[in-house]
């Protein structure tokens, strides 16, 4: 799909090997919505599985089911070797980090606020896993 991908909900664009998704503003993420993105998400990198970096700041509002969904090995999980999450709301900050304590993901996941330190994390992670 070339170096760049784009529906609806994100934009996808692969960079040294770090697949960055950054969510369009206002995005609301519903269960169909998770899944379409999870679905264009394995295609654009072929089913080789990647680090991620999502900057999840223009995300308005999630469903209980696309959260959940998202939060699973066998769907949102799927091919993601890491997560790093991004957002330079406090809030968003307190209720994601408190989201990944409770479902304590399948995959090491975390969130900053800072893209760069976000990136030297999932670089260390991609070196190790090389």
């Amino acid at each position: 799909m070339g170096n760049g991908f784009e529906n609806d909900y994100v934009c996808l664009n692969l960079i040294d090997d770090i697949l960055h998704v950054t969510y369009k503003s206002d995005a609301i993420i519903t269960l169909e919505a998770a899944k379409q993105v999870v679905k264009d998400r394995l295609e654009f990198v072929n089913f080789v599985p990647k680090c991620i970096l999502a900057e999840v700041s223009n995300i308005k509002n999630s469903s209980k089911e696309a959260r959940e969904f998202l939060s699973k090995s066998d769907g949102g999980l799927k091919g993601i070797i890491a997560g790093a999450f991004v957002s330079k709301q406090v809030y968003s900050y307190f209720i994601l980090n408190l989201f990944l304590k409770i479902v304590a993901p399948s995959v090491p996941a975390k969130f900053f606020m800072e893209k760069e330190k976000a990136l030297e994390w999932l670089t260390e992670i991609q070196r190790k896993n090389k």
